[in-house]
């Protein structure tokens, strides 16, 4: 029996279009051995078998595995024409019978070619249609502004350079557009610059008290000029743009009424597009998460439209910078260095000026890489941090390594249900695959037999490198099992391990381990791949489903997911449990997984969730990558209540994650559009 649910005929690509994604499922009373997916006859990328199917499980009660009879794929379709195509997944089952499931998928004419506009799609453009405000939401807008108790002025930045400043005047319209009214343009005007614009520029000031120029000799660096153009104004917040850039008219009244909210806020920040220079172009829609320090020590995530206390920045040494290149990124490190009083905006406030005909690496957001690089290595020195700075794992990202403090003894817990086939070669990775060496293993065993003793009899080292702790407990709780091996943790450090994971990278544990020991840290959670390399855990999202997520799940591994999301250490609100590092003294405080009211699912989400309430960050890591076979060897179904204990106790943080967007999608994994 099998089935494929997706894609359908004359379904569009799903994921991007770049992918188009494969979704069903497939029994055997033999058992399935492999699945494999074919576009037009030819071998197109892997697909993954074992994901839950609960539904097909009620359907289907008496077959061996139903419960993850499911298989998944997401599939490069970047070379096919638009048109018609043929899908076949080819379903092996274990005595070798081969089951072939046909579809049809549309792939839709492109306006574009791939890679030439990141992310352009016909969806954003609808979804541009449905929130540009309209006449009766801009008059809204500015008498709330002026109803505000609390009116800061804004000074806005901008260089003009001898070389030209195309849409300049696009620039100062949207200025002028802006439904709050307190704010200052202050330009710095090169005297090289062509004659036309010194002429545009000056008219423009004449017509407007609120613009203000100065020129500067020819060929002024462009941190001079920021410093001309900020000693040129008196607002209370600063914030430069970029000749081109062009603001939301709302963009100024919606920082306004998010300062009025928390008047002790220091820098405000929010989401952004890209732009081309004739206006009428728009893609690349960037949606941010809330203030993520570790997220900007891997990428400048605030991005170009940001507005800090004018105070702050004196404070911080000034606009001026000495990576040259990397000025925008340097402030925000400089500046967020005096303070945590950040606020986001989860709102589409300005658009960037970019050339759609700049492809892949060139058009990555982020400063140019050798400056960016030395005001980060710069930032490290000033905060005391032993470590150093070396690219990420994406174009444009980069990975801040912390020295580790010793090699402090960490213990492995590793729940098991018995299932050798699983057990040994994760033992084994722990043992020969995983180069720590200050490691022990300690095996909660609740097979209920004596198999999984003798197997860590055979394989044990010597010196109790792995201790079995025999916990015979049914109904099955994963919280229970956990709960009962946490006591027995003597080492300082401890790793949640499945019995179902084994390590790709092996220096997984000093990956963890590195950030693990940083105190404002609390949970450490790693990079995990499907057998198939497919990604199964890149961190947790709450709120789509109404409940909480893996994002990016089934993405390939090295896809870039969303502006390299799954290839940078950044906070999310939690991380599975399947592989997680946390100090031992953090059970302490924060007290045991919940196994009265999350036995089997979500337990690691509300600890992590408790474990954020307490002021601690939840971090991934990228850097720590293993396999994992997700629950072939323990039931994660939802038991009865689970799912409304989470929604009444962490109601808030599902309706908003702080590390994702309401304007990304509630309905999937992938971080599409909310087009609700």
């Amino acid at each position: 029996l099998a089935f494929v649910d997706r894609p359908a005929v004359k379904r569009r690509p799903v994921v991007k279009d770049e992918y188009v994604g494969v979704w069903g499922w497939a029994l055997s009373a033999a058992g399935i051995a492999a699945a494999e997916a074919f576009v037009d006859g030819a071998p197109r990328g892997g697909v993954s078998y074992g994901a839950l199917r609960p539904d097909v499980a009620a359907t289907y009660p008496g077959f061996p595995g139903v419960e993850h009879s499911g298989f998944v794929g997401t599939l490069p379709i970047e070379d096919l024409e638009p048109g018609v195509h043929r899908l076949v997944v080819r379903v092996t089952t274990q005595n070798g019978e081969r089951i072939a499931l046909n579809r049809e998928f549309e792939v839709a004419p492109r306006a574009y070619a791939i890679g030439e506009v990141p992310r352009l799609n016909a969806q954003y453009q609808e979804w541009l249609a449905r929130h540009r405000p309209g006449e009766a939401e801009i008059a809204a807008a500015r008498d709330r502004g002026l109803a505000l108790g609390y009116r800061p002025t804004f000074g806005l930045l901008v260089v003009v350079p001898a070389g030209g400043a195309p849409g300049l005047g696009a620039t100062i319209d949207s200025v002028l557009a802006q439904t709050y009214a307190d704010w200052e343009l202050c330009l710095a005007v090169d005297a090289a610059t062509d004659c036309n614009v010194r002429d545009e520029v000056a008219a423009r000031a004449a017509g407007d008290a609120r613009i203000r120029v100065t020129w500067l000799p020819e060929g002024a660096r462009d941190t001079d000029a920021t410093a001309a153009a900020v000693a040129l104004g008196t607002g209370e917040f600063v914030g430069v743009l970029g000749a081109g850039d062009v603001l939301s008219p709302l963009a100024l009244g919606e920082a306004a009424v998010a300062l009025a909210e928390a008047p002790a806020t220091d820098v405000v920040y929010g989401d952004e597009d890209k732009i081309d220079a004739g206006g009428g172009l728009r893609w690349d829609p960037f949606f941010k998460p809330d203030w993520s320090p570790d997220l900007l020590l891997s990428m400048h995530y605030l991005g170009r439209f940001v507005l800090y206390r004018r105070r702050l920045v004196e404070a911080a040494g000034g606009l001026g910078s000495d990576h040259e290149g990397a000025e925008a990124y340097d402030l925000a490190l400089r500046a967020t260095e005096r303070t945590d009083r950040v606020r986001h905006v989860p709102k589409l406030l300005s658009s960037h000026l970019a050339d759609p005909a700049i492809k892949g690496e060139a058009a990555a957001i982020g400063p140019a890489p050798a400056a960016a690089l030395a005001a980060l290595t710069a930032a490290l020195a000033r905060r005391g941090i032993a470590g150093g700075v070396e690219p990420g794992a994406a174009p444009g990202r980069w990975r801040v390594r912390y020295e580790l403090r010793g090699r402090p003894a960490v213990t492995v817990v590793l729940p098991t249900g018995g299932k050798l086939r699983f057990l040994r070669p994760c033992l084994e990775s722990l043992l020969t695959g995983t180069s720590y060496t200050n490691l022990t293993v300690l095996v909660v065993d609740n097979s209920g037999g004596e198999e999984v003793a003798g197997l860590c009899r055979d394989l044990d080292p010597g010196e109790g490198t792995i201790r079995r702790e025999a916990f015979g407990l049914t109904p099955f709780n994963f919280s229970a099992i956990v709960n009962h091996a946490i006591p027995l943790v003597e080492t300082p450090y401890l790793v949640l391990l499945n019995d179902d994971v084994t390590a790709i990278t092996p220096d997984w544990v000093e990956a963890m381990l590195e950030h693990a020991q940083r105190p404002e840290v609390g949970v450490v959670g790693a990079k995990l791949l499907f057998p198939s390399d497919a990604i199964q855990h890149a961190g947790v999202v709450m709120g789509p489903y109404e409940m909480s997520t893996h994002p990016f799940r089934h993405f390939p591994a090295g896809h870039s997911g969303y502006f390299g999301f799954p290839h940078v250490v950044r906070p999310w609100s939690a991380v599975t449990f399947a592989c997680a590092m946390l100090r031992r003294g953090i059970f302490d405080e924060v007290g045991l997984l919940d196994a009265e009211h999350l036995p089997v699912a979500f337990n690691d989400t509300d600890f992590c969730l408790r474990v954020g309430e307490r002021g601690y960050r939840i971090l991934y890591t990228p850097h720590a990558i293993l396999h994992h076979h997700e629950s072939v060897t323990k039931r994660v179904i939802a038991e009865g209540d689970e799912v409304g204990t989470m929604r009444r106790r962490w109601g808030d943080v599902i309706r908003h994650d702080p590390f994702y967007n309401p304007n990304l999608t509630r309905k999937g994994e992938d971080f599409s559009l909310n087009m609700a």
